[in-house]
């Protein structure tokens, strides 16, 4: 297979090419365009973003494994953990991911862009991006030193404000968190209430905010059903790209600039097809080189997170109007007429950002909390009141690969995220000049060490512990009563609940752990203040299981 190839003179030509209609895409597409003196074509794999649960912002858990706009991307087994593969929705569809990820607003640390200016990064210092940021957004509580109100993204605040999630909020102040009103103002340290990219109750995609105003110029056409099969090159020149609609194979002339903006995934992948990309893979695959760089398709990132479900005996959760009839249809009927209620929720309603040392100089651990249930996401929500805290670690040390199985591009790529791998002889390599990594790398061990199983995408499980600490129980309804956390026997059915229900001994309580583990339970999660026991999930699980035990299954 030839990477070089001359285009016909009958193939259509425009200034710009760009190559994926996502959250980079469609932006591009438009300041593109915005002036009228340059031609655009925009190619988009998926079709157009006309599924009704793109709009509704519940709807992400209807998009999660929906075929039709998801590329439904599986990692390869993952070594560090026991060999199971985690599920990586990416969208495909106009707006990209942005039409169906989990609508949350938040940008990046202060921290994290000046640390990018002080390694040599010129002009991305947060001094830097912010009036970026600030051109960008449309924030419903008005312009100020942080945020814009005139841009084309609306950013709205989170409207649904549930018992749980206020107690979780109540909670995490009486564990020592500041309230924060706004993640994405002075700092992002502290607990609050989540902002979305929503407009009246409807999901804001960069295919609405940014690619609807400008579909109707003249200078801007837009391909949907049309995968990118590669680029193509004179020389060493970019010219053209080949794609593919249908049965039909197409290609188009860029006299200026070709943009991937396919993402993390397909940018690489397209990449590789072209010819550029490490060679021995390229060569594998009978594509003819146009240059080796080894880098394409490296350093790949990403961060786990653990959900802890737990188990609410009053019916004041999402599970509870989802799994009952009547309720299900006044909640569609409430959101069809007025656009509020529980359909208007995102991937988390209040949040925590939190530091796992005092060392650190911004927080490196994420919390959402989410007043459902589920065994994974875009499946069945429990038949019984459940919520969720789901914990991120934001700075992942670990790195991964991708790599083309095959140069017919409708083949997924082999994705090797490696969660995990990063140990103490990498730490020792790198020094000690950064306290996190210490920590991270340590919790890796830890993690091995206990044999943690995981169900479904990222790491977690069935733990038994109290609902909540009495901190919790004044914040909430006078009726509102506590549980326990369900959990699975061996053979996959609910196991009894209560003070009576032990685990069996095969399975390893934390606070009985060794010195190591006791201070390390993970790589991403860990708690190291003195005398406290280190529940998984440090600080934040902490604000949920205060004073219990906590069990994970070995």
């Amino acid at each position: 297979m030839t990477a070089n190839s001359s285009l016909a003179p009958i193939d259509p030509e425009f200034d710009y090419i760009i190559v994926g209609a996502g959250s980079a895409g469609c932006v591009l597409a438009n300041r593109l365009s915005a002036d009228g003196k340059h031609s655009v074509l925009l190619l988009e794999a998926g079709p157009k973003d006309s599924n009704i649960w793109i709009h509704v912002p519940l709807g992400y858990g209807k998009l999660f494994k929906e075929k039709s706009v998801n590329w439904m991307y599986q990692t390869e087994p993952e070594p560090e953990l026991k060999g199971r593969q985690v599920f990586q929705p990416r969208g495909k569809t106009l707006g990209g991911s942005s039409s169906i990820n989990g609508l949350l607003y938040v940008r990046g640390q202060h921290e994290d862009y000046d640390r990018w200016r002080q390694r040599g990064n010129t002009g991305w210092g947060y001094d830097d991006v912010l009036p970026y940021f600030k051109k960008a957004e449309s924030q419903s509580r008005g312009a100020d030193q942080y945020h814009g109100s005139d841009g084309p993204l609306p950013v709205s605040n989170m409207t649904v404000t549930d018992p749980l999630s206020k107690a979780f909020i109540d909670a995490a102040v009486e564990t020592g968190l500041p309230y924060n009103p706004d993640f994405n103002g002075a700092t992002q340290e502290g607990v609050g209430l989540f902002q979305t990219t929503t407009r009246n109750g409807r999901r804001a995609s960069t295919a609405v905010a940014y690619l609807g105003p400008a579909k109707a110029r003249d200078n801007l056409k837009v391909e949907t059903e049309a995968l990118g099969q590669r680029v193509l090159f004179e020389g060493r020149r970019a010219v053209g790209v080949e794609y593919r609609q249908g049965a039909t194979v197409r290609r188009a002339r860029a006299r200026k600039e070709i943009v991937l903006s396919s993402g993390a995934y397909n940018s690489p992948q397209l990449l590789q097809l072209s010819g550029v990309g490490p060679g021995d893979l390229l060569r594998k695959h009978g594509i003819d080189v146009v240059l080796d760089a080894q880098g394409v398709g490296h350093d790949l990132q990403d961060h786990m997170q653990v959900r802890i479900v737990m188990r609410c005996s009053q019916k004041i959760t999402l599970n509870d109007t989802v799994n009952h009839p009547l309720r299900r249809t006044l909640a569609g009927a409430r959101y069809a007429l007025f656009r509020k209620g529980w359909l208007t929720i995102a991937a988390g309603t209040a949040g925590a950002f939190f530091k796992t040392s005092p060392r650190l100089a911004s927080p490196d651990i994420q919390v959402h909390f989410l007043p459902f249930s589920t065994d994974k996401m875009g499946e069945k929500l429990h038949d019984f009141s459940g919520f969720t805290a789901s914990v991120c670690q934001l700075r992942p040390e670990s790195r991964g690969t991708l790599r083309i199985r095959s140069a017919d591009p409708t083949v997924p790529p082999e994705i090797r995220i490696n969660y995990m791998s990063r140990d103490r002889s990498h730490h020792q390599r790198r020094g000690p000049e950064d306290p996190a990594q210490d920590i991270e790398c340590a919790g890796a061990e830890a993690v091995r060490d206990q044999r943690i199983r995981s169900r479904g995408e990222g790491i977690h499980g069935w733990r038994a512990a109290r609902l909540l600490p009495r901190a919790w129980q004044h914040h909430l309804p006078s009726d509102l009563d506590l549980s326990y956390g369900q959990r699975r026997a061996r053979g996959g059915g609910p196991a009894a609940e209560g003070e009576g229900a032990r685990r069996p001994s095969r399975r390893r309580r934390l606070d009985h752990a060794g010195p190591r583990i006791g201070e390390h339970q993970r790589a991403d999660h860990h708690d190291r203040r003195k005398g406290l026991r280190h529940d998984i999930g440090g600080r934040a699980i902490n604000i949920a299981l205060k004073g219990h035990s906590t069990w994970l299954r070995d």
